[in-house]
């Protein structure tokens, strides 16, 4: 079994700007290996669900993700936006989410991940009827605590499920709530230039989620937006960069890619004035890179491609394996 140390040097590989939230990742990660250890003693784990409150693009679902590739556990995700209740859109319920899991995965759902995405959609004020909040929270109440839950009933058939091996996740941003600190917290004008504070459970109860839902989860942590210096950081050290996958692409097609620094600084400052996350390096790499896929799948003799600047422009230059060495712009 991986110790603490060993999951979070490997996520440390994958996920890039939140090293708090790594941290968690690897508490979690061996208290929920040690969970399975006490279920197959016959003893009672320890609760282990996770909230995690942060902007989109910074992590949140990766870092899970990567969590569950480390320890080879099950992993299933559910749109919490998507659930039906009076007053809601959507096609999934919170009584299918675990026969959907089972359907999926089989009986290794019980000791795997369930990862719950926009969980501050369960109960929102802004967009919901407040009558119909607490009926949605209630089925919740029943899927994150320790039981055995039936999914599934055909004539004289029960499929159960037993949750109490289950680590849950539940991500979201949680706007309204941060929304709301600052309207409270609001004093003149310079509260505008101040730094957001974390969310707390208080916080979160204080809109209207019911206090046992989110007592049901043994820790928070808040995730912050993250910084230029840190697209650059993910472009260079990250495992999975948006950067690391063009060059295995190309590489399929025996052509190196080599970007120069400053353009990795200017990627970096592009992705960051996107305010999108980390997604965004892809979309400022596909910007200059799209016309390289393109001269390569024309072009058989392409062995090396560089971004470079050049009179404060990012443009490719090209490399090519004929006979005669010779390299110029495209």
């Amino acid at each position: 079994m991986l110790n603490g140390k060993q999951i979070m040097n490997r996520l440390k590989q994958k996920l890039i700007g939140q090293d708090d939230y790594v941290r968690q990742l690897s508490i979690l990660g061996y208290k929920h290996m040690l969970n399975q250890k006490l279920i197959a003693e016959g003893k009672t784990p320890i609760n282990n669900n996770l909230l995690v409150v942060g902007p989109t693009g910074t992590g949140k679902t990766f870092g899970a993700k990567q969590l569950a590739n480390i320890l080879d556990i099950p992993f299933y995700e559910v749109d919490c936006a998507n659930l039906v209740q009076t007053g809601y859109k959507g096609t999934t319920s919170v009584e299918n989410i675990l026969k959907d899991a089972k359907g999926m995965l089989g009986r290794k759902i019980e000791h795997g991940i369930v990862y719950l995405d926009e969980f501050d959609k369960v109960f929102d004020p802004c967009v919901v009827n407040r009558g119909d909040g607490p009926a949605q929270m209630q089925n919740f109440l029943k899927l994150l605590e320790p039981n055995i839950v039936t999914v599934d009933r055909e004539r004289n058939y029960i499929t159960q499920i037993d949750t109490s091996g289950i680590t849950y996740i539940a991500t979201g941003s949680f706007d309204y709530v941060r929304k709301k600190n600052q309207d409270k917290n609001r004093m003149g004008f310079e509260s505008s230039l101040s730094k957001p504070e974390a969310i707390t459970k208080e916080d979160i109860i204080s809109v209207g989620y019911l206090p046992e839902l989110i007592g049901r989860f043994a820790t928070l942590i808040n995730l912050n937006p993250l910084t230029e210096a840190d697209y650059y950081r993910i472009l260079l050290d990250s495992k999975d960069s948006a950067y690391t996958q063009y060059q295995e692409f190309f590489k399929a097609s025996s052509v190196r890619l080599n970007i120069h620094k400053k353009v990795l600084e200017n990627i970096a400052r592009k992705a960051n004035e996107m305010a999108i996350g980390a997604r965004g390096l892809s979309q400022a790499l596909n910007q200059y890179l799209d016309e390289c896929v393109f001269e390569v799948s024309n072009d058989s003799t392409i062995s090396g491609i560089e971004l470079r600047m050049k009179d404060g422009k990012i443009v490719p230059v090209y490399s090519y394996a004929a006979k005669e060495a010779k390299t110029h712009d495209k």
